[in-house]
């Protein structure tokens, strides 16, 4: 489906380094994106 408009998501990250996958899958699930429309992304 189609995106309306851009959705931003802030994750705090204290450490400033890279996060998880299993973090990252939990994110993009909270945000209806699948791991294939991420992919895609530029």
């Amino acid at each position: 489906m189609p995106r309306l408009r851009p959705i931003k998501v802030r994750i705090p990250n204290p450490h400033r380094g890279d996060i998880s996958i299993g973090l990252l899958k939990r994110i993009l699930e909270e945000a209806d994106v699948s791991l294939e429309e991420w992919e895609q992304l530029p």
